[in-house]
């Protein structure tokens, strides 16, 4: 476990006499998995590779890959149908899946619109206490469905129903739940036990498709106590989290970008986690960090133990990251004993509404289901009382006691990665990003994995949005009254304070039979589409990551007249290259259905058509067109020559034409907005091809003072074919002489890719070139010939000089490089020398068996990174690092690295002990 003696190194004879590589092989694809919308593989690559008998060293400088779909066994496959993939999934599969852009432009049509749907299994003690939580959320756009167990026939200790019930949603549903959340604590809410390690395993539950560690949803657990009154701690949770979602406190702002960061003093990597978390949280997420770490077992620098850990949180931290040993109760670090029963302990923290994000990450910490009362977690979640909030919004850590130091790095790395560099919002999409980025690493044979995957989970909401800016008040107006029937609901979305259009902010339509999601523009505004079908009154609600949630309620009344589009309209172009889709330069004609949704009979209905940005559009016939008499229900396509428009030519691809359908009667009149999107060929540059046969350094890149052929390839990615393509070269950077600027791709149809072999690209690189240089080109796309002149600029960068294994590394950012004695065509390339200075040196004196570093006077003054160094410590570890200390690390690592050592020279940095 975490935190025990490091075991005795003892040599595996037999394997160093081996005559035969290892790894085995350069790379290899692990067992298919099924997770949710995708089956996936993982492959691992060794770039190097060791055979003991000969003591040989193979190392491969470059690898082409080439994976083949098709073949191979079946295992695991994907059974669940195709279904639209909901935005939360695409975060992680964008940010964990090396191809997934092509296989959503492939299987998808680059679209993620599937709905984001929040399941939740409730004993029906907890049914009447929980209704408020699931209506408030229902309503900020995560659909809620609430199952008590009288309806499935659950109950508090067989977990097979529960699973099964939630398989069957999975498989059934429409849109499949995201997230499933389960109401009730060890004994109300049944757990599932792992088969060997005993802890319990949440994902159990959410693990449907494949024999995989993947989850199709992500879960969370209220695991509130059975008090007096019942339902007390849940109104707690409850409450908390629907005031930290729905007003979050903004009295004192500090706390949103505020975070405290703390780890123990056994394992060394520890401490290095919270280091390079640290760098996350201040370089990418722009938040001020406490890092409050010790000397490695050594003694609690002052202002650094528990209370400092308890005023920080008082104070107001959005966020509560720790690493370390622990156990159900809390933290087991010497610096920071932080439990249920310290002094001070969980109970002692009065942070108010500035409720903080705890992850936890260390053993034993979540388990919910050890005897002896509240575990650390569920002491967290429970803290405060209905009416005045306390702790945190929700809590991450394992069920199980005897986690281990490199896996639970890697998780806690991943949280942070996911939420602040991948854009990230709930606890669900963060935690399950963590246990990918430790699958990545250590791969699907080694048990821990397994384990680790399923021990850590979510005390709490899984699908809370949590605050990672200072969010700010907006102002909206809408649309206060619809009819029954089609309607377009207007929603314009401005900051309270600046009165500048917000974009981006989610806007939430929901009743009875009403549930519709839209998105604000540049402009701040969103038009979305509603059809009650009875009179009720509608929800509205606007939130964002940086958006103060605004409420707001539409009336649904019924008309006595209320005509309006029934259906999209068909389209049909006139003239082009009649697709039926709509292109530049062509003619369109377009026809609505209209329906009459009113009690009584309209007359005279007719419609007409303007054209709402004339830049892209001109109106050819704008009507009208006749529907005559509607009477309520009735529907028809009219009379008359039809609506139609001109596309010109200029018009972008992508582009969505606005325009305006005005309806009349005898006595009344409407007009709605529509949109039609313009299609066509969407060229993209894909891939660089670099050919300098002849030159002095044959090596497939471009390097300084030399020539070479360039082809490029590129793909078709629109939805019409881009005819002739011919290309343009051009570059900014001074180094680059495009000897030959044209080429030609031949025509594309849809999805195909095509490279420029026999009209190519030249280019000359000056010998000034500085190495490891990205130059900057840009490649015109233009079509010929074809219905509408289409041209497109794309960017791309090409390195020049792009190292091999016998080009040093670097220059990092100060202007450092660093040579090996393999860069034998660079004069600064060291050779091997040994100088023995026994008798003339300063002897470094010993100091223990173990790990120990001291400090010796250098005679003379060193610069390091710009700065004088006049002594240099010395490490048993087998580094040198200018300054004085007493820091320790056996491990070598790459660089940089976040641990404690700074101005490292690591000439033969390892464990030299052993």
């Amino acid at each position: 476990p975490e935190g025990a003696p490091e075991q005795k190194y003892v040599e595996n004879e037999a394997a160093y006499r081996l005559a035969t590589a290892y790894p085995e092989n350069f790379f290899t694809v692990g067992e298919p998995a099924v997770f949710r919308d995708v089956r996936i593989a993982r492959v691992a690559i060794f770039p190097v590779r060791y055979i003991p008998e000969t003591k040989e060293l193979q190392v491969v400088s470059s690898m082409t890959i080439r994976v083949g779909y098709g073949g191979g066994n079946e295992s695991n496959p994907k059974m669940s149908l195709k279904r639209a993939i909901p935005p939360s999934f695409g975060a992680v599969y964008r940010s964990s899946l090396i191809n997934y852009k092509s296989f959503l432009n492939r299987e998808f049509g680059g679209v993620e619109n599937g709905r984001e749907v929040l399941l939740c299994i409730v004993p029906d003690t907890f049914a009447t206490t929980f209704k408020p939580y699931a209506d408030w959320k229902h309503k900020t756009g995560t659909y809620v469905k609430v199952t008590k167990f009288s309806e499935i026939g659950a109950n508090s200790s067989n977990p097979d129903i529960i699973k099964n019930y939630i398989g069957q949603c999975y498989h059934t549903w429409q849109y499949p739940p995201t997230y499933v959340l389960l109401v009730g604590d060890y004994g109300q809410v049944p757990i599932k036990a792992e088969a060997t390690q005993g802890f319990a395993v949440e994902d159990y539950f959410v693990e449907i498709d494949g024999n995989d560690v993947f989850p199709e949803m992500y879960i969370g657990r209220f695991t509130h106590d059975l008090t007096n009154p019942v339902s007390y701690g849940l109104q707690t949770i409850i409450n908390k989290i629907i005031k930290y979602e729905r007003t979050p406190y903004r009295a004192n702002q500090d706390w949103f970008k505020h975070s405290v960061l703390c780890a123990n003093t056994v394992v060394p990597s520890q401490q290095e986690t919270k280091r390079w978390v640290s760098t996350v949280m201040i370089g990418d997420g722009g938040f001020a960090v406490d890092s409050l770490l010790n000397p490695m077992g050594g003694s609690c620098l002052p202002g650094h133990d528990l209370n400092a850990v308890v005023n920080a949180i008082n104070s107001g931290r959005g966020y509560l990251n720790y690493r370390g040993e622990g156990g159900s109760a809390g933290w087991w670090a010497s610096c920071y004993p932080f439990s249920t029963s310290s002094n001070p302990s969980v109970s002692s923290v009065n942070n108010g509404e500035m409720l903080t994000f705890v992850t936890s990450i260390g053993c034993g910490v979540a388990m919910f289901n050890a005897s002896g009362g509240n575990s650390f977690g569920e002491a967290w979640m429970e803290l405060g009382t209905p009416t005045s909030p306390r702790g945190a919004c929700a809590f991450i850590g394992p069920t199980w006691g005897n986690t281990h130091a490199i896996y639970n790095d890697e998780i806690d790395k991943g949280l942070y990665v996911a939420l602040l560099r991948e854009g990230m919002e709930t606890p669900g999409q963060t935690l399950l990003r963590g246990k990918i980025r430790m699958y990545n690493v250590y791969g699907e044979a080694d048990p821990q994995v397994l384990w680790h995957f399923r021990t850590y989970t979510v005390l709490g909401d899984p699908s809370i949005h949590v605050w990672k800016d200072i969010p700010r008040k907006v102002d909206i107006t809408y649309t206060p009254q619809v009819s029954i029937g089609y309607n377009q609901v207007q929603v314009t979305v401005l900051d309270s304070a600046t009165h500048v259009p917000v974009s981006g902010a989610e806007v939430c339509i929901a009743g009875d039979s009403i549930y519709v999601l839209g998105v604000t523009d540049a402009s701040g505004l969103a038009v979305i589409p509603v059809t009650p079908p009875t009179i009720d009154t509608l929800t509205l609600v606007v939130r964002g990551m940086r958006v103060v949630p605004a409420e707001g309620t539409i009336t649904v009344v019924s008309d006595q007249e209320h005509v309006a589009p029934f259906g999209d309209p068909v389209v049909a172009d006139l003239d082009g290259n009649h697709d039926g889709k709509v292109n530049p330069n062509e003619h369109i004609q377009i026809s609505y259905v209209l329906k009459n949704w009113g009690t009584q009979a309209s007359t005279n209905v007719q419609a007409t058509l303007s054209v709402l940005d004339t830049t892209f559009g001109t109106i050819v016939n704008p009507g009208p067109v006749s529907y005559g008499t509607l009477a309520p229900n009735d529907s028809s396509s009219g009379t008359g020559p039809p609506l139609q428009f001109f596309v010109k030519t200029t018009t972008p691809i992508g582009f969505r034409l606005p325009l305006r359908l005005d309806v009349t009667s005898s006595s009344r009149s409407w007009n709605y907005a529509t949109y039609q999107e313009v299609l066509g060929c969407d060229l993209k540059y894909a891939a660089a091809i670099v050919n300098d046969q002849g030159s002095s350094r044959t090596n497939g890149r471009l390097d300084p003072g030399e020539t070479a052929i360039v082809y490029l390839t590129i793909r078709n990615d629109g939805q019409d074919v881009a005819p002739n393509v011919a290309g343009i070269l051009r570059s900014p950077s001074p180094y680059i002489t495009i000897l030959d600027s044209t080429g030609s791709f031949g025509t594309l149809a849809i999805g195909d890719s095509s490279t420029n072999m026999a009209n190519y690209f030249v280019v000359a690189v000056a010998d000034s070139c500085p190495l490891r240089s990205s130059l900057a080109f840009t490649l015109r796309l233009n079509t010929q010939n074809g219905n509408y002149a289409y041209s497109v600029i794309r960017d791309f960068s090409l390195p020049v000089g792009l190292p091999v294994g016998t080009d040093p590394t670097g220059p990092d950012s100060y202007g450092y490089y660093a040579y090996s004695t393999d860069d034998s065509l660079y004069d600064q390339a060291p050779k091997f020398e040994w100088v023995e200075i026994r008798g003339v040196g300063t002897r470094v004196p010993y100091v223990s068996p173990g790990d120990f570093t001291v400090t010796a006077s250098l005679p003379f003054t060193f610069k390091h990174y710009g700065r004088n160094y006049t002594s240099v410590r010395v490490s048993s570890d087998g580094w040198l690092a200018f300054g004085s200390g007493t820091q320790v690390a056996y491990t070598n690592s790459t660089l940089p690295y976040s641990d404690n050592v700074n101005n490292m020279v690591g000439l033969f940095w390892d464990d030299l002990f052993e």
